[in-house]
């Protein structure tokens, strides 16, 4: 290993930023796909679902869940974007 890329991992290892920054992206990264994954089966529950009342609550919850999606992966790809620099 080259001396300026240890001395990056050295950098890296005791920043306390770094470290807080890289915990928050692993922690987006698992609720992103915790919520692509109820994203996924209320879309299947909408597709079979009958009534008009059911299907209006299947539809509020999956646009909500969209949402939070949107936002978080922006954040995601901010703090990603932000260690790039």
């Amino acid at each position: 290993m080259k001396t300026d890329k240890l001395i990056s991992k050295l950098n890296e290892l005791f920043d306390k930023k770094s470290r807080i920054k890289k915990k928050q992206k692993a922690k987006l990264k698992e609720l992103l796909k915790k919520l692509r994954v109820r994203q996924k089966k209320l879309e299947l529950k909408l597709f079979s679902a009958d009534g008009v009342d059911g299907r209006m609550v299947l539809e509020r919850e999956l646009k909500i869940i969209q949402l939070q999606r949107v936002k978080d992966l922006k954040l995601f790809i901010g703090l990603k974007e932000s260690k790039e620099d």
